[in-house]
């Protein structure tokens, strides 16, 4: 049986289509997924600064950071989820700093205190013999 050149490319376009979907939802920008959350602080080509607000039961949809380190400035109890489901629940300590490789997930908060972050996103290194 032969399939006309129309339907096979209307397929194809279909296909195209829900791949770039899929890919935009895998790896959102906090930004523009979490508004009410997230604030942008500072960007420039090397680094962008977020400061991140959840509120006690609250669930941020799923997002996407590149590399990043991130200090707690008000701690509280969270709980991390990931695309492929899994969790981990983590006690964020006032003052406390750490550092993460690109990851995606969806963070609620699962205490009773208000929890805030500063996220420091790193962009491409620096080229040799810039300042």
């Amino acid at each position: 049986m032969k399939v006309p050149r129309s339907v096979c490319g209307y397929f194809l376009l279909v296909s195209f289509l829900s791949l770039l979907t899929s890919t935009k939802a895998v790896a959102q920008d906090p930004l523009k997924v979490a508004v009410k959350n997230y604030k942008l602080l500072l960007e420039n080509d090397r680094v962008r600064v977020l400061e991140a607000r959840v509120a006690p039961g609250e669930k941020v949809p799923k997002h996407s950071h590149p590399a990043n380190v991130t200090y707690v400035l008000q701690g509280g109890k969270a709980k991390f989820t990931t695309p492929d489901g899994k969790t981990n629940e983590a006690d964020l300590k006032t003052g406390e700093a750490s550092w993460a490789d690109v990851e995606i997930h969806s963070p609620e908060n699962v205490g009773s205190t208000e929890i805030r972050v500063l996220i420091v996103e790193l962009k491409a290194p620096m080229k040799k013999g810039t300042k």
